[in-house]
């Protein structure tokens, strides 16, 4: 229903003091991620959300595709204006606040692959993008797109038919968007606030990161791809990964893979 996440709407369910306290709803656009960005320019108060039903030109990471049909996908961006020592957290409190509401919608709890693909039974059901940039007038933001597959019917789609899922499909009641995207805005600004007032946030991502352990394989930003075991993440949230020659490599961004 594309009326369900009209401001008054999702503003119905908020505990929240800043974070959703201002939506812009479009009913079809380019991507939430070019609205936030319009409106982070024209200096929108931190915790704004942009929203839509439709979005005809959603990326991800890498500049990836985001498939979603109208009305299938929970479509939002956040704009944030964090201190230098939230910024790198940004990622993790994304990842833990769709988590946490997913588990509150559906009563199953996802896992996190690195950095922030969030994973239903191994297979995505969420896909994040935190951009962050400088406006003209020196004014320097963050903004968290974030992609929730609601409704979606994956084997629609030959490309993510064996990868990607849906909350539906893990349940037997109707799901709406506005359930989902009151939960994840409530769940937004708690982690955001614990990061602000020092919690170790990366010890509830890390716990929740199911790459540890695993064999992987990583495609570095200069095309370089790598082969081991990810052992551990730093304290900065890189992906320490063991080499089969030893060596220890630490992936600060790129692309992983199960293998």
């Amino acid at each position: 229903m594309e009326n369900e996440l009209l401001a008054e709407n999702i503003k119905g369910g908020l505990t929240t003091n800043y974070i959703g306290q201002e939506i812009h709803y479009f009913p079809l656009t380019s991507s939430t991620q070019d609205e936030a960005i319009i409106a982070a320019e024209n200096h929108a108060p931190e915790g704004t959300v942009t929203i839509a039903h439709e979005q005809t030109s959603g990326r991800g990471r890498f500049n990836r595709k985001w498939i979603a049909p109208p009305g299938s996908t929970l479509l939002l961006s956040i704009i944030l204006r964090p201190d230098h020592a939230v910024l790198p957290q940004v990622v993790m409190i994304s990842a833990l606040a769709v988590a946490r509401a997913i588990e509150e919608t559906i009563g199953e709890k996802p896992s996190i692959k690195w950095p922030n693909d969030v994973l239903l039974f191994g297979k995505k059901v969420c896909g994040i993008l935190v951009e962050s940039a400088s406006s003209p007038n020196g004014d320097s933001y963050c903004i968290s797109g974030i992609g929730v597959n609601i409704n979606l019917d994956v084997m629609d789609f030959s490309e993510i038919a064996e990868t990607a899922t849906s909350l539906h499909l893990h349940t037997n009641e109707p799901l709406t968007r506005l359930e989902v995207v009151q939960r994840l805005l409530n769940a937004f600004e708690f982690y955001y606030e614990k990061a602000r007032n020092g919690a170790p946030i990366i010890n509830f991502w890390k716990d929740q990161l199911d790459t540890i352990g695993q064999r992987v394989s990583a495609t570095l930003n200069d095309g370089t791809v790598i082969t081991g075991t990810a052992e551990s993440v730093d304290k900065q949230g890189s992906l320490q990964i063991r080499l089969d020659n030893g060596h220890l490599e630490n992936v600060v961004a790129g692309d992983v893979t199960l293998k």
